[in-house]
């Protein structure tokens, strides 16, 4: 709970002072009031969202006391909120700050930003939330709850254009199927526009969007006492290249600059770009039994495909070329019984089962001639035997299994005080596992700490390693290869 200062609306003369009454605001943890959350929490509607303009999450931040984001890509977000944060791509972490969609804790974190659309609110908890929703958030969460189907007959369509040919569109229709009984809504969003940074290679540019998505909801209530949801959410994704530039090597041989904010010089132009698809179906039924009793059961079937082709060297040389491929999925069921027994006291009790798995791929490319002259100060003619086109690949596997049992209950002491308590029992368990597969063809510099067996950046290893043997062995994530990368003097 939150309170937050209004202002009293009046007509003010010039000798009048603007008087300041407090409004409680409690956010819902679902759309059913029966149930409300406790907690520090800053939130929004969809028609103030609508009109600020805000699709993106980075919007928010000016708005959230306390929430920064970092948005180089559509499938690589920060979210940091109270200076707490985890970037980084690796399957087998998962975000300390949380994005919940619709109830559903998302787990994917190359799939948890998604285009604000057609919502009824927006919510960013503050802090871990134990019992808040089916799965423990560690820092904090970003919740986002679509509008559901309604009892009416009602639409709207937005479109608009800007500079670098933007193009964007936004709308939705909402019908009764069955009068009374069957709702259906269709939501549509568009959001297209050329980069703002020039990429020397050919022209091409870099920071663009290009995003397409669609959400239909239908809503069946049988009886006044009943609703069940069926929400089916697709994204698609596929904007060009990030502007990652090297801080030590010039965009071009003579007359170059390392100025982040200028014009890069990124080797593979227009082949560099993402191409992220999201795919989601959410079911919601909810039954109050009693006026005081009710039973929420939530069931979210996601998946999350996404190709990802960057520069990791941030030059025009053909030195650190990587493609990241990711695969994920998610599978989760909760139950929930939320009791209100009135003015004082509120309990909740849920149980809920989730099992995600997660593959990540990653090919590495190099000009062995190029590295080496980089690395070494040689002649790139020097290397006997370099492969212009030099490749290997390494793949990380990450399965969880998890069941969750969580409760808590409030009691108000009096208008202004409230005391509760809550607890979560988790039981998880986890296979991770991962190989470094060996070049097709022997490389020929192995100078790199973490090469060698014929690999010029990572050691190939005899079969796929799982569990223990993963701590032991390493995982090297996107995120480590740049920080090798920054390490060599190439980003």
């Amino acid at each position: 709970m939150v309170v937050l200062l209004g202002l009293q609306h009046a007509r003010l003369g010039a000798e009048e002072a603007i008087v300041l009454d407090p409004v409680e605001v409690v956010a819902a943890r679902v759309a059913d009031p029966l149930m409300t959350t406790p907690s520090a929490v800053t939130a929004y509607d969809g028609a103030f969202l609508d009109a600020q303009g805000i699709t993106r999450y980075e919007q928010l931040t000016p708005l959230v006391p306390g929430l920064f984001v970092s948005a180089q890509s559509p499938e690589n977000v920060g979210l940091n909120l109270r200076g707490l944060t985890s970037d980084d791509g690796d399957p087998n972490i998962h975000s300390r700050v949380s994005v919940v969609q619709d109830g559903v804790v998302l787990a994917n974190v190359h799939g948890d930003s998604e285009a604000l659309f057609d919502l009824d609110r927006v919510e960013v908890f503050k802090g871990p939330q134990p019992t808040a929703f089916g799965r423990g958030v560690e820092s904090g969460a970003l919740a986002l709850a679509g509008n559901p189907a309604r009892n009416e007959t009602s639409g709207e369509l937005a479109v608009g254009a800007g500079g670098y040919d933007r193009r964007t569109a936004e709308g939705y229709i909402n019908a009764p199927l069955v009068d009374g009984k069957l709702f259906g809504r269709v939501a549509v969003f568009f959001d297209q526009s050329d980069g703002f940074i020039t990429n020397f290679a050919d022209g091409s540019d870099l920071q663009g969007r290009d995003t397409a998505a669609l959400r239909t909801s239908l809503r069946w209530q049988p009886q006044a006492d009943t609703t069940a949801d069926l929400v089916f959410n697709y994204q698609h994704d596929t904007p060009p290249g990030i502007d990652f530039k090297s801080a030590v090597i010039p965009t071009k041989p003579v007359g170059g600059d390392t100025d982040p904010y200028t014009a890069a010089n990124l080797t593979r132009g227009s082949e560099l770009g993402i191409d992220r698809t999201i795919t989601g179906l959410t079911g919601t039924v909810r039954r109050a039994f009693t006026p005081a009793w009710s039973l929420t059961s939530t069931s979210a079937w996601r998946q999350v495909d996404n190709r990802d082709e960057f520069d990791a060297d941030g030059s025009f040389l053909y030195l650190l070329e990587p493609r990241e491929d990711y695969h994920g999925t998610q599978l989760s069921q909760e139950l929930r019984f939320d009791y209100d027994g009135g003015d004082r006291f509120t309990a909740m009790l849920g149980a809920g089962v989730a099992h995600d798995d997660n593959r990540q791929s990653l090919l590495l490319r190099t000009n062995e001639a190029v590295l080496w002259n980089f690395l070494t100060g040689l002649p790139a003619g020097s290397l006997p035997g370099a492969i212009p086109l030099y490749s290997e690949c390494y793949t990380i596997n990450a399965a969880t299994t998890s069941l969750d049992v969580f409760g808590r209950a409030d009691y108000k002491l009096t208008p202004k005080l409230t005391v509760g308590a809550g607890a979560r029992v988790t039981g998880e368990r986890i296979t991770s596992g991962y190989q470094s597969f060996a070049a097709a063809t022997s490389g020929h510099i192995n100078l790199l700490p973490a090469s060698g067996g014929g690999n010029d950046f990572l050691k190939p290893i005899p079969g796929f390693h799982r569990a223990n043997l993963m701590a032991k062995l390493g995982s090297p994530s996107p995120t480590d290869l740049l920080i090798r990368a920054k390490q060599l003097g190439l980003g």
